[in-house]
């Protein structure tokens, strides 16, 4: 460098420097979605490892949204005096989609591609996303009563989708036609949708007294079945969960176990005991798995070998799966009496409670990262950068939340009263709605507002 620049010339290139550095800093650090294209339905599977930002939150009054205020967590305190800030967002039924009807009972739904497929305990319906029937198939009669469809998602091999009935028999039906592809008819007693591994259909089958149950595996290119694994104990906590290399499920009275899904060893792969009995399905993350237990905490196993590291402390029995995100480093779910409880996976403490009403309990929940690209696509205004969860209450809506400190955002008006979930699928909120005619899928679509809160035609 030139000996005769003075000392402050010689600290103008880096300062320069610097103010460029702080300066991405900031613009990615408040703008996490520039480092990298993202949908919104991408939110909702985690694809983005950014942390959560919260700033400033706007919140809604509770008193307006006809809810109780939330309890700080260890405290009892209620929530932060909200504001009655409106928000320039709006969710409505998208007139372009046909009400499809699921008929007059609870079922399941699930997405496949650019289908519905949706059935309940005799129905099967499969609809396109503007809500036309493709297709459908009712369960056949018995000789002494109609068959019963399982609960559960259906798997898909191939482009088949794969249909069971607890009486026993077997469909896979072409996923857009609904042309019969093979049919095959059991001895057993089936109680659960059955999964895929590899080349086999595994089947859940329950055995005669009601009491245990087995998994036998069944040949996809032969429809043979192999030696069951088994048996294990009824009933289950929740649903079995399927991770990349198992099945791990728990009991009522407090045993998890994972089954190895390449090997399909007749022993388990592990087998873990809790001090009490297990109410909810289990969830992974990260090679761990959480559980909620009857003493009201989560409990956290190593997914590898079932050894016990670590238990959050909430003081609720969850009744739903809990959803945990890492970047977050914090999760929710709903506990037997209708609260929305929120923990904090590191220091493994609750961080606040909401109630949402008994009628919530058995519903579930999701958790969506706000960032300026999501909350474009929603038409959705909100000071908060970070981890919304969003909930049911009051029956007949969903409520949005600030997952870190509680704060209710807003309120979604389903127009009805929620069946059984809502779920996320492209841009649009979905959700099954029941009136005095029965229960319909309802497609909705975010909705922008004029400044002054008026609703744009």
């Amino acid at each position: 460098m030139n000996a005769h620049l003075g000392f402050g010339q010689r600290l103008i290139l880096p300062f320069l420097v610097g103010v460029l550095f702080f300066t991405g800093f900031l613009v990615f650090r408040y703008n996490p979605e520039l480092m990298g294209t993202e949908s919104f339905y991408s939110v909702l599977s985690e694809s983005s490892d950014d942390n959560d930002i919260a700033v400033k939150t706007k919140l809604f009054d509770a008193s307006m949204a006809g809810l109780s205020k939330s309890e700080a967590a260890g405290s009892g305190e209620a929530a932060k005096k909200a504001s009655t800030q409106k928000y320039g967002h709006d969710f409505v039924v998208d007139e372009n989609f046909h009400k499809a009807s699921l008929g007059d009972e609870k079922g399941d739904w699930q997405f496949s591609s650019d289908l519905v497929i949706s059935h309940t305990s005799h129905s099967l319906k499969v609809f396109d996303l503007d809500g036309n029937l493709k297709w459908s198939f009712n369960a056949p009669a018995t000789a002494s009563a109609p068959a019963t469809f399982v609960k559960g998602a259906w798997p898909i091999y191939g482009h088949s989708l794969v249909v069971a009935t607890e009486q026993g028999p077997l469909y896979a039906f072409d996923l857009t036609s609904g042309r019969l592809v093979w049919h095959t008819r059991t001895e057993n007693k089936y109680f659960l949708a059955p999964i895929i591994a590899g080349e086999n259909l595994l089947l859940f089958g329950e055995l005669p007294g009601g009491q245990k149950w087995t998994l036998t595996p069944m040949s996809l290119k032969t429809l043979e079945a192999k030696e069951p694994i088994g048996p294990y104990e009824l009933p289950l906590a929740g649903l079995p969960l399927r991770t990349e290399g198992e099945l791990v499920f728990a009991t009522q009275t407090g045993h998890l176990t994972a089954i190895d899904l390449e090997t399909l060893a007749t022993k388990p792969k592990w087998t873990a005991v809790g001090s009490s009995g297990f109410r909810n399905s289990p969830t992974e993350l990260n090679d761990r798995i959480y559980i909620g237990n009857e003493d009201g905490g989560v409990v956290v196993y190593d997914k590898r070998n079932g050894k016990k590291l670590s238990e959050i402390e909430l003081g609720s029995i969850l009744q739903v799966a809990l959803k945990i995100k890492e970047s977050a480093g914090m999760g929710a779910s709903i506990d037997t009496t209708g609260n929305l409880v929120a923990f904090d996976s590191r220091s493994t403490k609750r961080l606040w409670k909401y109630s949402l009403g008994s009628s919530a309990s058995t519903l579930p929940v999701e958790l969506i990262q706000l960032t300026n690209h999501s909350l474009h696509k929603l038409n959705f205004n909100s000071d908060l950068r970070g981890w919304a969860v969003w909930a049911p209450c009051q029956n007949t809506h969903i409520c949005v939340f600030d997952l870190k400190k509680g704060g209710l955002l807003h309120r979604i008006d389903l127009k009805g009263t929620m069946a059984t979930r809502f779920a996320f699928s492209g841009d649009a909120l979905w959700a099954d709605v029941k009136d005095k005619d029965g229960i319909w899928l309802k497609k909705y679509v975010a909705r922008a507002q004029s400044e002054g809160g008026e609703k744009k035609p």
